[in-house]
């Protein structure tokens, strides 16, 4: 009984571990997909302020 408890906690710990692990993965990669998304923001607004310059679009 004692044992069939521990062992349903070690299952329940483990879960939470993997749930947590999986939960990072997906931040990492929404953390890129905002970066990438914010660089290439930034070169798009580069371009248009270069662009804007040299007709003198001030």
């Amino acid at each position: 009984m004692l044992l069939d408890y521990v062992k349903d906690n070690k299952q329940v710990i483990k879960n939470i571990s993997n749930a947590i692990t999986e939960n990072n993965n997906k931040k990492k990669e929404l953390d890129t997909s905002n970066s990438v998304s914010n660089q290439i923001s930034k070169a798009v607004n580069e371009t248009v302020s270069l662009f804007n310059q040299s007709f003198n679009f001030k």
